[in-house]
C-alpha cells in the first residue's frame, strides 16, 4: 500500500529527501536491507525537505544502522550509531550499540570515548538500564578511562547491588576510596529486606570483614535474626 502513495510523495515533492526516507522505511519494513542502504547512501550529511525542514545524517542514524546490522555488518553499524551519539544524537538506546561492538568484537572503551559531556548522565541512565552485566561491563571501561569520574561511580553503586558479591565488594572498595562509604552496595544489599536472609548475611559479613565498618556489624547481627533453620543448616 505504501508504494503507491511514495510514487504520488515523488511526484508532488520537488526535494526528494522526505520521500527517500520514506523508501528507506518501507524497504526495511520488507528486509530489503541492501536496497534501503542504498537509498539511504544518496543522502548526505546535510538534507533539506520541501517545507525547509532540516534532516542530518545522525538523524538517519538509525535507519543506516538497521540496514547494516541485518547485513551482518555489526562494527559499521555500531560507528554509525558512535558518530551520531558524539554529535549529540542519543535516539538509539545505548544498549544496542554495546550489543554491535560485542558482535564486531570490540569494547564498550568506543562506546564510551563517543559519549559527549552533555550527554553523560543521559547515557548512565541508559546504562543502568541494561542487565547487570553489560552494564557492569559499560561502566568498568567507562572509570578505567576517566579514573576521575563521579557520575559513572554512583551508577557503579546502583549496578553491583545485582552483581556477584566479588563484584559487589570490588564496588564497594572504590566508592570508599573516594570516602563515598554511604553508598557502599555491600551495605545496601545487607538492608535490603526484600533479599533473602543468607544474602544479608553474606553482604553483611563481607562489608565487616573487609572495611570494618560498625554499620556492617549492625546489618549482620539484624541479619543473622531472620536467618530460618533451614538456612542455618
Amino acid at each position: 500500500e505504501a508504494g503507491p502513495w511514495l510514487g504520488r510523495l515523488r511526484r508532488a515533492s520537488r526535494l526528494p529527501v522526505a520521500a527517500d526516507i520514506v523508501e528507506a522505511r518501507v524497504l526495511l519494513a520488507r528486509d530489503q536491507n541492501a536496497d534501503a542502504l542504498a537509498v539511504l547512501d544518496r543522502l548526505g550529511p546535510r538534507e533539506m525537505d520541501d517545507d525547509n525542514f532540516e534532516y542530518r545524517a545522525e538523524a538517519l542514524a538509525p535507519l543506516r544502522a538497521r540496514a547494516l546490522a541485518a547485513l551482518g555488518r555489526h562494527g559499521p553499524a555500531a560507528d554509525v550509531l558512535l558518530e551520531a551519539l558524539a554529535a549529540g544524537a542519543c535516539d538509539v538506546h545505548v544498549g544496542i550499540t554495546l550489543q554491535l561492538l560485542l558482535r564486531a568484537g570490540r569494547g564498550p572503551e568506543d562506546l564510551v570515548n563517543a559519549v559527549p559531556p552533555a550527554l553523560e548522565r543521559p547515557v548512565l541512565a541508559q546504562i543502568m538500564q541494561l542487565p547487570a552485566d553489560p552494564a557492569d561491563l559499560v561502566l568498568e571501561a567507562w572509570l578505567q578511562l576517566k579514573p576521575a569520574a563521579l557520575a559513572p561511580l554512583a551508577a557503579g553503586a546502583k549496578v553491583a547491588e545485582q552483581l556477584p558479591l566479588e563484584r559487589t565488594l570490588e564496588w564497594s572498595a572504590r566508592l570508599r576510596q573516594r570516602g563515598l562509604a554511604e553508598g557502599c552496595p555491600l551495605l545496601a544489599v545487607a538492608r535490603d529486606c526484600s533479599r533473602s536472609a543468607p544474602e544479608r548475611v553474606r553482604a553483611a559479613a563481607v562489608a565487616y570483614g573487609t572495611f570494618r565498618d560498625p554499620r556492617a556489624r549492625e546489618e549482620l547481627t539484624a541479619a543473622i535474626r531472620t536467618v530460618d533453620d533451614a538456612d542455618r543448616g
